[in-house]
C-alpha cells in the first residue's frame, strides 16, 4: 500500500488546479477562426464595373488563408505582399454588438500602417480605443495584424463580420485589381468562408 504525505499531495493538487485553469482559459479564448480563399481569383474593376474575373497576374494581393486567435489575425498571400502606395491590405473584424463601434482593424499600405481596437459599452461609453502606428508585421507571405486589448474582446464578444480586402491600383481613376475574403457569423458555419472574390 502506497502512503501519501502532505508534501506529495501539494504538487499533485497544484498540478490538477493548473490543468483546470488551463482548460477554463481555453474555453474563454475560444475565438480561433480559420478561413481559406480560392487562389487566382483576382477581379479587375474600373469605375465600379467588373472588367475581368479569376485573374492570376497579381499574386501579391491574392489571399490564400486567414487565421485569427486572441492575439492577432494572420493573412497569407500567394506571393509576398508588396508595401507600396498603390497596394492596400485592409482588414476589419466587427465584434458582437453595434458593428459601427466595436471593431478591430488594420491597414498595411505605404504611408499608412496602423491598427486599432475600439469597444463601446451598451450606454455608448468607450471601454477602449487603442490606435497604434507601425505595429503590423510581415513574415514571408503572411501579414500579422495585432488585436489590441484582446482580453476585453474575447470574454464577451465574438466576431460577427470580418473582411480582408486587398487592392492594387491599376491605372488612372478607379481602376483596381482586388481580392476579398469575408466571414459573416450569421450566415455561415464558423470557420468556413462566406464570400470569395
Amino acid at each position: 500500500m502506497v502512503r501519501m504525505n502532505k508534501k506529495t499531495l501539494v504538487p499533485i493538487i497544484t498540478f490538477i488546479i493548473s490543468i483546470l485553469l488551463i482548460i477554463n482559459i481555453t474555453f474563454v479564448f475560444g475565438i480561433d477562426l480559420s478561413l481559406v480563399d480560392e487562389i487566382n481569383d483576382i477581379v479587375h474593376v474600373v469605375d465600379g464595373v467588373t472588367i475581368a474575373t479569376d485573374l492570376n497576374n497579381i499574386s501579391e494581393i491574392d489571399i490564400v488563408s486567414l487565421e485569427m486567435n486572441e492575439s492577432y489575425v494572420a493573412v497569407t498571400f500567394l506571393d509576398t505582399p508588396f508595401l507600396h502606395i498603390d497596394n492596400f491590405y485592409d482588414f476589419i473584424v466587427y465584434w458582437n454588438g453595434d458593428q459601427n463601434v466595436n471593431f478591430t482593424d488594420g491597414h498595411w499600405n505605404q504611408g499608412n500602417i496602423i491598427s486599432q481596437t475600439k469597444l463601446v459599452n451598451s450606454t455608448g461609453g468607450i471601454i477602449v480605443n487603442t490606435k497604434i502606428n507601425d505595429t503590423i508585421e510581415m513574415i514571408g507571405n503572411t501579414i500579422y495584424y495585432p488585436i489590441y486589448n484582446a482580453s476585453l474582446i474575447i470574454t464577451d464578444l465574438d466576431p460577427i463580420n470580418m473582411i480582408m480586402d486587398t487592392r492594387q491600383r491599376g491605372g488612372g481613376g478607379a481602376d483596381l485589381y482586388r481580392d476579398v475574403l469575408e466571414f459573416n457569423s450569421t450566415s455561415a458555419v464558423p470557420g468556413l468562408p462566406v464570400f470569395y472574390q
